[in-house]
């Protein structure tokens, strides 16, 4: 089954960035040294943090727009938003995708995260056949109301990293190379970003091109590594961006 298993970040403050992800996520520590640490839920790997990078991540350069999390049900993302307030988190936006209920933010660092949950298959929206997702406005009050009685227990068993959204100047370079790798187009008239999946999943991977205009460098803060599962043998690949693609 195909799925996106892991990323690894570069970071600038390893401590700051490793208590965030734990208050934000609930994630556990599983592996720490003075350069590293290892972050996930139930003993598996979700997040590698690296110390080493020198300044925050540049919204101008090519690598992650954001890393999206994944959550079984509508009442985890309607107790993580309470749980959320509760730390005073600050929140870019909030959407309906027709596929999905998702809320955007950056960590201290600015490192993109979605967090969000599916709808049901049979409720996502199609146009001639093709898969249509929008943009529309996120209803809050009915969310909350789908997690009365539900509290935030940390990162939700069978939570998961969702797909992993990069930016690019070249869109069509970067979406070529997961398709080599068998992802196939989901939606391909999304101004400004191509969407791509396998089993017949909105997306596991997705490219824009809005803001990108820089390769990333080797200093700022930003994505490293992630690994993917798909139908290939074991590699270790490295991406259009520069990045360290790991298959298996």
């Amino acid at each position: 089954m195909t799925r996106v298993n892991w990323l690894d970040l570069q970071v600038v403050d390893l401590e700051k960035q490793s208590r965030f992800y734990q208050q934000l996520l609930g994630f556990e520590v599983l592996q720490q040294t003075d350069a590293r640490v290892e972050l996930g839920s139930q003993g598996s790997k979700l997040l590698g943090l690296q110390s080493g990078a020198k300044s925050p991540a540049d919204p101008r350069q090519a690598g992650l727009y954001h890393a999206a999390w994944l959550f079984p049900r509508r009442a985890d993302l309607g107790a993580w938003l309470r749980h959320s307030r509760e730390l005073g988190i600050r929140l870019d936006g909030a959407s309906d995708h027709g596929v999905s209920e998702a809320f955007y933010l950056n960590d201290p660092e600015g490192n993109g995260i979605e967090i969000y949950w599916d709808k049901p298959r049979e409720e996502w929206p199609f146009n001639a056949g093709k898969l249509a997702m929008v943009t529309d406005p996120l209803d809050l009050d009915s969310l909350l109301q789908a997690a009365e009685g539900y509290s935030w227990d940390g990162f939700p068993p069978g939570g998961e990293l969702g797909h992993l959204h990069f930016q690019s100047p070249r869109v069509e370079e970067t979406a070529a190379f997961f398709e080599s790798l068998g992802f196939e187009p989901t939606q391909d008239d999304y101004p400004g970003a191509r969407f791509l999946s396998m089993d017949g999943y909105h997306h596991h991977v997705a490219v824009n091109h809005w803001r990108a205009r820089n390769p990333k460098s080797q200093d700022s803060a930003g994505l490293l590594r992630y690994s993917l599962t798909v139908d290939k043998p074991k590699a270790e690949l490295l991406d259009p961006l520069g990045l360290t693609c790991l298959l298996g």
